[in-house]
């Protein structure tokens, strides 16, 4: 006994398909809300009792039309306030910066230091010329 010929099959075959897809992707992100909800309250129990919290930073960034890399190191440093917006600063290393975030506003310091000239070249602008 067939309960369905090929032609219908085929016909039905990618509407099946769709609603699996469609009932796994909703079962999926159910489960997932539980599993972010359950990681934000363990992040706000940590921020309450977090006093400071300093840290390495490296940021990389791509340039995918050249293929560079542009790698900068530094270090973060974190201060929840109770009540407030906490404080948050980064110091770069190379290039030479800083960088504040204090109460929603954005502080940015660039320390940029002139090259110093070698003995030769000091020496070299002393001469007289002839």
């Amino acid at each position: 006994m067939i309960f369905f010929n090929k032609q219908s099959f085929i016909k039905l075959l990618p509407m099946f398909m769709i609603g699996i897809v469609i009932f796994v992707g909703t079962a999926t992100s159910a489960s997932a809300q539980g599993v972010i909800n359950e990681i934000l309250s363990r992040m706000e129990a940590h921020n309450k009792a977090l006093t400071s919290l300093r840290s390495g930073v490296t940021m990389a960034k791509v340039n995918a039309q050249l293929g560079a890399v542009d790698t900068t190191e530094g270090t973060a440093i974190y201060v929840p306030q109770r009540g407030k917006n906490p404080l948050v600063r980064i110091d770069w290393v190379n290039p030479k910066e800083s960088l504040a975030v204090v109460d929603k506003r954005t502080l940015r310091r660039s320390m940029r230091i002139e090259p110093r000239r070698s003995d030769d070249n000091q020496a070299a602008s002393r001469e007289d010329p002839r």
